[in-house]
This record gives C-alpha cells, sequence and structure tokens, in this order.
C-alpha cells in the first residue's frame, strides 16, 4: 500500500488530481464535506481555487480548525471571506438543514 505522499505521483492519483484541479477551476462554488486538508496537493488546488475569487464551503465538525492548519498557512491572496464552515456532522436527521445552510452560504 503507498502512502498519501508516494501516491501523489503514481497513477492513476496524478492523472485523478490533475483532472480534479482542472474541473474544479470551472465552478463557482466548492462543497468540502469530511476532508480534513492535509492532502499537501488537494490542499494546494483549493488555494489556488480560492485565489481566483471563488466560492469554498467546508463542512466537518472541525472545519475552521482544519483551514487553518492547512490553507490559512498558505502564502498568497485571497479573499477568507470566499470560504464558510459548516461544523457540523451530517446525519439523516439533519441533511435538509444542512441544505437550507448552503443556500444561505452561497
Amino acid at each position: 500500500t503507498l502512502s498519501p505522499k508516494e501516491e501523489e505521483g503514481e497513477e492513476p492519483f496524478r492523472t485523478l488530481i490533475d483532472k480534479f484541479g482542472k474541473k474544479l477551476m470551472e465552478s463557482d462554488v466548492c462543497i468540502v464535506i469530511g476532508f480534513s486538508l492535509r492532502d499537501r496537493r488537494i490542499t494546494q488546488i483549493l488555494h489556488d481555487y480560492l485565489t481566483r475569487g471563488k466560492k469554498l464551503i467546508l463542512v466537518s465538525p472541525n472545519a475552521r480548525r482544519h483551514f487553518q492548519e492547512s490553507l490559512g498557512k498558505i502564502s498568497g491572496e485571497y479573499d477568507r471571506n470566499n470560504c464558510s464552515f459548516l461544523e457540523e456532522r451530517i446525519t439523516y436527521d439533519n441533511t435538509e438543514n444542512l441544505v437550507a445552510k448552503f443556500k444561505h452560504h452561497l
């Protein structure tokens, strides 16, 4: 098994990450659910996305902390108001409530 650092240069991971980055730049809003932002390559792609004035919504019980520990440390100019945090767990019982909150953040 490859570790995440070893995987990033290997196929099919390199191709998938490249395609993710290209498709992401075509969108105006990205909703990230349950990702701790520890993958350096994906975090850099999200940073580049934010520098283009795009909107990022992070959904995780620790979303704000994960942001500060990763994206918040990368230098570069972007509007931090383009980042929204929904610090909740997603459950069957709260999905309708979360959809309403997503709409509010858009």
